[in-house]
């Protein structure tokens, strides 16, 4: 009997140090954060030498993240708002993170674990940190150019056209790891995924991507067609050997078939009538009866940023006009500024978009102007190429003051019931009126050679955008019951 109890004592005592055991207590040593850009972040460590692996989490957020016993984890994995980005057992563990917006604190947990027939242990007490991407690194870049100047819509070109040429076969290797390419889970298997600047659509893949792969199907979209800007006499497809058809900043990811085809050359608008649709891309007439192209909502503002800037840095180059109706060709000529405008102020840079500018200065050493100072749209005629004289978009520290469009006023009047508004301009001219809500949907709207609009607002939300065009002039004004 005594030996009975004896020896239940010394297996539970032996059971117990196993489990104990089973449990790493260590993490890592020597971690080291290498570098933090706008766009992605960087680091290091060795891994404890008495774990057989590591899982790196990541959030936007701060919180708690557990992991359970006996379950496996794996990358692309999402928990408790965590994304699981690496599953390693290297001694010396170097890692990037990539396709991340600028101006951001991501909140990093490292979990080591080890394995006992079959089955994960975990580290109860993960090593944590934190590391913040940079925001927009304007620097000196625009201080040599004088705004008040009548050559400074010259002078911004050149300067502009000044660039490192990176070639269009390079979009691949510079662009989709560090601004497309994120993780995923599909069926318990870690999987990598792009989404298309156009529609939404998410093409996954097996971790690396190639533009060569066709159950991928995707291209370079060249946002100004190359048929628009073709003023060398040579094929299309030889443009991208020049810098005006590699410009990064002219360039986005899209699906090829039923999005990029669709495109084609047309033009960019909003749509009265819709002959096609691929998710949230859609491909129509125009209140002109036009073909027109209409991308996703969250990249309307991106792209006519991409519009505006390359026909500001290649206008003039071999002495011709990149104006919508005096120099580009084709479709371009078609091209209304006016909603590519519009566009730009309803959908204003996020932080996505300063990243992409960065990267994109830090391979081609230029910037998009018009992303580091939106307003400046307001500025120029993209009809003619022609600067508005005394147009200021910053002041002397920088920051964005006062802008072209201030001299398109409206007053704004609701009833007493706030069911009705009436929206008054200074002026009896041809207007387009549009009620935007803050998540850049169009929810109303009106136009004509008028003075005076007048809504019925029970559709509408709290809060709203109003945005008034006429001619080249956009004015915008947030608006709340």
């Amino acid at each position: 009997m005594k030996c009975s109890v004896l020896v239940i004592f010394l297996f539970g005592f032996f059971l117990q140090n196993i489990l104990v055991a089973q449990n790493p207590t260590e993490v890592l040593l020597n971690f080291n954060p290498l570098e933090s850009k706008a766009w992605k972040v960087s680091f290091s460590f060795n891994k404890a030498s008495s774990v057989q692996g590591i899982l790196v989490w990541v959030s936007t957020e701060r919180g708690n993240l557990s992991l359970n016993d006996f379950q496996q984890y794996k990358k692309g994995q999402i928990l408790q708002n965590f994304k699981c980005i690496a599953d390693q057992n290297n001694s010396l563990i170097s890692l990037t993170h990539g396709a991340l917006q600028a101006n951001t604190t991501y909140y990093f947990k490292v979990f080591s674990y080890v394995t006992f027939q079959n089955q994960f242990y975990y580290v109860k007490t993960p090593f944590e940190f934190e590391m913040t991407t940079a925001g927009a690194e304007i620097g000196a870049y625009y201080d040599d150019l004088d705004e008040t100047s009548d050559q400074f819509l010259e002078n911004l070109s050149r300067k502009l056209l000044a660039h490192d040429f990176v070639a269009y076969r390079d979009f691949e290797s510079n662009m989709i790891v560090d601004y497309y390419q994120r993780d995923t889970l599909v069926n318990g298997q870690s999987k990598a995924y792009v989404v298309c600047d156009y529609s939404n659509h998410r093409a996954i893949y097996d971790s690396v991507f190639r533009f060569s792969n066709t159950s991928i199907d995707y291209s370079r979209e060249h946002i100004v067609p190359r048929n628009w800007m073709n003023f060398r006499g040579i094929p299309n497809s030889d443009l991208t050997s020049y810098p005006e058809g590699a410009d990064f900043h002219n360039l986005c990811l899209t699906k090829s078939s039923g999005v990029n085809g669709a495109r084609a050359d047309f033009i960019f608008d909003s749509l009265v009538t819709i002959s096609s649709s691929f998710i949230d891309s859609k491909l129509g007439r125009n209140q002109a009866s036009v073909t027109s192209f209409l991308p996703k909502e969250q990249f309307l503002g991106d792209l006519a940023r991409s519009v505006f800037y390359q026909l500001v840095c290649y206008n003039g180059l071999n002495g011709n006009s990149w104006g919508f109706k005096n120099g580009l060709k084709s479709y371009g000529k078609d091209q209304r500024q006016v909603i590519l405008k519009r566009w730009a102020v309803v959908d204003t840079v996020d932080l996505r978009e300063i990243a992409k500018n960065e990267l994109i200065f830090s391979l081609q050493k230029n910037r998009n102007p018009f992303i580091d100072y939106p307003k400046m749209i307001h500025c120029i005629d993209f009809d003619s190429m022609k600067w508005k004289s005394g147009c200021v978009f910053r002041d002397t520290m920088g920051h964005v003051s006062i802008a072209a469009s201030d001299d398109l006023d409206f007053s704004v009047e609701f009833d007493k019931s706030k069911e009705y508004c009436s929206i008054s301009m200074s002026n009896i001219e041809d207007y387009e009126v549009s009620i935007i809500d803050l998540q850049g949907k169009k929810i109303a709207y009106k136009s004509g050679f008028s003075k005076l609009f007048e809504w019925n607002t029970l559709q509408w939300p709290r809060v709203f955008f109003i945005v008034v065009t006429n001619k080249s002039r956009v004015q915008v004004k947030k608006m709340s019951f």
